[in-house]
Order: structure tokens, then sequence, then C-alpha cells
């Protein structure tokens, strides 16, 4: 694996079009937006979830070409504007995010 100590602010792909959708009906004009979850997440603490959310055993093991030196501590924007602006808020938590892609993956592989 690559460097799993960045922090993440992940949004279920339900809840950015739902943001998309209320952006177009109730954003203004012109203005900009950031659309991100409401907090962030240790990419490691994420790997773990899904290894025990899929049941299969794996090593997690540091392979340094895949290291990148330019990786951002961490990526997390504010939603105060958007939430004002169209009421949204993200309305699914990582874990149901985590066993939607792997359930998608169990019915496509």
């Amino acid at each position: 694996m690559g460097n799993l100590k960045p922090r993440r602010a992940f949004l279920d792909v339900r809840d950015t079009v739902r943001g998309f959708y209320l952006a177009a009906i109730k954003g203004k004009r012109g203005e900009a937006y950031n659309l991100c979850a409401s907090s962030t997440h240790v990419i490691g603490d994420l790997l773990r979830t899904a290894i025990q959310l899929s049941g299969v055993k794996a090593e997690v093991r540091p392979a340094a070409h895949l290291m990148r030196p330019s990786d951002e501590k961490i990526i997390f924007g504010s939603t105060d504007k958007f939430r004002k602006d169209t009421g949204w808020k993200p309305t699914m938590s990582i874990e149901q995010t985590l066993s939607s892609m792997l359930e998608y993956w169990d019915r496509t592989t």
C-alpha cells in the first residue's frame, strides 16, 4: 500500500448527486461552492474498516514505489456557504459508503 496516514473528506456519491441537484435548484448564480464530507478519515482506518466489512483476511504492507512525496496530509473543505444557501448536508456515513462499494463489487465480479 501507499501512504495510509493522510486524512480525506470522502463524500458518498449519493450525497454528491443530491448536492449537485440542490446547487442547480437553490445555489446562487456565479457562486463557487465546496461540496465535501463534514469530517475527515485517515486512509488506513478506511482500509481497515473495508477489510473488516469484506470478511477477508488481508495483510497490509507498505510499498515504497506507491509512496508519493507530494501527498497532502489532509484534504478538507468548508461547506458552510453551500449548506446556508441550499440546506444540504451529507446523510450517508462512511460505513454505509464502504458497504455499498463492497456490495457493488460482489454483484459485478
